[in-house]
């Protein structure tokens, strides 16, 4: 008997232990993008100052010609936004010229950020670049980074229509598991305001590249995302066999 109490006085730590086995020994069990924005960080990471007058906003330029080598502007904000939300993906720059249509991804400048609808971090971020700054201009980081369009969740906002709000995107890929970004020339070759702030920007260690996961090497952040069912039933099953190993015998 007494060997049963003692037994059952361990039943919460073996409760929280096999949850933990649970969401940490079982990684394909989870979700790679992450669903808290808590567990992403977030934005703003804006200057103090700018040394430049804000940009009117973008007017509309399409690919042209196909050199698929990313921008220095689109890599340093997506270097900005993984550090920023650290739980989210990279989901390339360029794209071959036999993939698809007209896209400026072929150019370099537009960059598929892999973040799923529900997701707080993608509100976060266009909210971000969308308003209005302490001086009253609308759009503002939109326009000192040369952001010319945003493709996100059935909808579009193009700098150069800004007064028709987000309109109902017709594309074939309905974006909902990413938020495109085209870029201007000048936003792309890191020429707009954003880039020339009398303050420093943080730094931006060890940001993914090419595509690669932005949770690599993180480890086990319980709380960046919900347990899926298996899990919990693994949980439950070692819980429910835990009690009948140890239950009083007649």
């Amino acid at each position: 008997m007494m060997g049963v109490m003692v037994s059952l006085k361990s039943f919460p730590s073996v409760v929280t232990l096999t949850l933990l086995i649970a969401a940490c020994g079982a990684p394909e069990e989870w979700s790679q993008r992450g669903s808290a924005v808590e567990s992403c960080g977030g934005f703003p990471l804006t200057p103090s100052s700018f040394e430049q007058s804000i940009e009117s906003l973008s007017g509309y330029e399409p690919q042209e010609v196909c050199e698929p080598t990313p921008q220095p502007g689109v890599m340093a904000f997506r270097d900005l936004v993984l550090a920023a939300y650290p739980c989210t993906m990279d989901g390339g720059i360029a794209r071959e010229c036999d993939v698809g249509g007209v896209s400026e991804h072929k150019e370099g400048r537009a960059w598929d950020w892999m973040v799923e609808v529900g997701n707080e971090a993608a509100e976060d971020l266009i909210s971000w670049l969308l308003a209005a700054d302490a001086q009253g201009e609308p759009h503002a980081m939109a326009r000192r980074l040369g952001v010319m369009y945003i493709v996100w969740n059935y909808e579009v906002w193009g700098a150069y229509r800004a007064d028709d709000g987000w309109r109902v995107y017709t594309g074939d890929n309905p974006h909902t598991d990413h938020v495109h970004i085209s870029f201007s020339w000048a936003g792309a070759r890191k020429e707009t305001s954003f880039w020339s702030a009398s303050a420093e920007l943080p730094d931006t260690p060890n940001t993914p590249s090419d595509g690669q996961s932005a949770l690599q090497g993180s480890g086990c952040s319980v709380g960046s995302t919900p347990l899926s069912s298996k899990a919990l039933s693994y949980a439950l099953s070692v819980i429910l066999l835990f009690l009948l190993a140890f239950r009083r015998r007649d």
